[in-house]
């Protein structure tokens, strides 16, 4: 009898509670990999002039769509390269520093009705990065014995780094954090200790949240929106005004673009239908010479018919017209063709072949002649004409 053996020789009990330990052991995490230091001076001078770009709504604003319309609007007189980098990020490469310096000066820009944040490139390490965009601010509410460049500047502070400033017009130019909510208003104190709150309006402001006030959805779809105040509220801010008036100026030039469109292309299609008429009434024109014609040609022809005169031959001839036709035709057809005048146009040809021939062309013909008396005497009674059926009787007695 086999030896058996034992639970603990099988190792069922240990093989139970290692994989239970297997379960409930904690993923590790992989050591990471150390990069060494190396010279990347080069690399850093190259990417001097580079342009980093950031979508605010990818799903209609796709980084290569963004890039290239992007490179077509700017038209530079230098060349520009770009390429996307993922998480919805792209790289637009210049050539010179005035280059990226006029592209800068026109910024903020926009694709498809929202926002496209474009920053200068560092050598900074940062998912945030890039995350501001230049904006003009128009200040609302400031007393008009404080638009100052002191003022200004203040203020500037509280939004973000200062890159100009209008004072005339109450305004100043800022590196906005876009990646946070914007400020639409300020609390400022005044040298009195009296406190204003200030409206800002950003120029070329596109979609945006009305509620939150971001950049990367609008008030409908706002996370920070209470379900139940979902539906569009009131629009106060003076910002949020200029939007939904950009917005609607958008939808009237595209339904007039369209309205013009429809215009253009009825007026094309109503342009063809009279080329159309035009070109048929051309062509039944051109035709009515050659039908008005017809009768000048039967007329022609009718007078090469038999003549009067030749009345004794005239039975004969009517009898064996229409055999003779035939037989001239089938054995002379290039003479008819080389004497008759209209023979080389060849819209005639099937008209004339109807008629006979002209007078030339029946000059070889051998018509019938009027028989003798002997031979009509020898004919049956039925093949004798009456003439001479009346002359015979006067003639037997001879």
């Amino acid at each position: 009898m086999a030896n058996r053996y034992t639970r603990s020789e099988k190792g069922k009990g240990i093989a139970d509670s290692t994989r239970s330990s297997q379960i409930t052991a904690a993923p590790t995490r992989r050591t990471p990999i150390r990069i060494p230091p190396s010279n990347n001076e080069e690399l850093i001078e190259d990417n001097k002039l580079t342009l980093l770009g950031r979508v605010t709504n990818p799903s209609v604003q796709k980084p290569q769509w963004v890039l290239d319309w992007l490179i077509q609007y700017w038209n530079l007189e230098t060349a520009v390269t770009g390429r996307t980098l993922g998480n919805d990020l792209f790289q637009v490469k210049f050539e010179t520093e005035e280059a990226i310096q006029s592209v800068m000066r026109r910024a903020p820009f926009h694709y498809k009705r929202w926002m496209v944040i474009l920053q200068r490139w560092e050598p900074i390490i940062s998912t945030a990065f890039p995350k501001r965009t230049p904006f003009w601010i128009k200040i609302h509410g400031l007393p008009l014995h404080y638009w100052t460049v002191e003022t200004l500047h203040a203020i500037a502070k509280g939004i973000g780094p200062r890159l100009d400033d209008d004072v005339p017009q109450g305004k100043i130019r800022i590196n906005v954090d876009c990646l946070s909510n914007l400020e639409m208003q300020l609390p400022i104190e005044l040298p009195s200790g009296e406190v204003l709150t200030v409206d800002l309006e950003y120029d070329k402001l596109e979609k945006h949240c009305f509620y939150c006030f971001s950049l990367f959805h609008e008030e409908d779809s706002c996370p920070t929106k209470p379900v139940s105040q979902r539906a569009p509220s009131k629009v106060t801010g003076i910002s949020q005004q200029n939007t939904l008036r950009s917005l609607e100026d958008h939808r009237r030039r595209h339904d007039h673009r369209r309205a013009a469109s429809n215009q253009s292309r009825a007026i094309e299609e109503r342009h063809q239908g009279n080329q159309a008429v035009s070109q048929r009434s051309t062509n039944s024109h051109a035709v009515l010479p050659v039908r008005r014609s017809q009768p000048e040609r039967d007329r022609h022809h009718t007078s090469y018919g038999p003549r009067p005169s030749d009345r004794e031959a005239d039975y004969h001839y009517q009898r064996s017209y229409g055999d003779n036709r035939r037989e001239y035709r089938a054995r002379s057809p290039s003479r008819y063709s080389q004497d008759h005048p209209h023979s080389r146009n060849r819209s005639y040809q099937p008209q004339y072949s109807r008629t006979p021939p002209p007078m030339p062309a029946r000059e070889p013909m051998n018509l019938p002649v009027v028989p003798e008396r002997e031979e009509v005497n020898s004919r049956s009674v039925e093949r004798i004409s009456a003439l001479e059926r009346i002359e015979c009787p006067q003639q037997e007695p001879q």
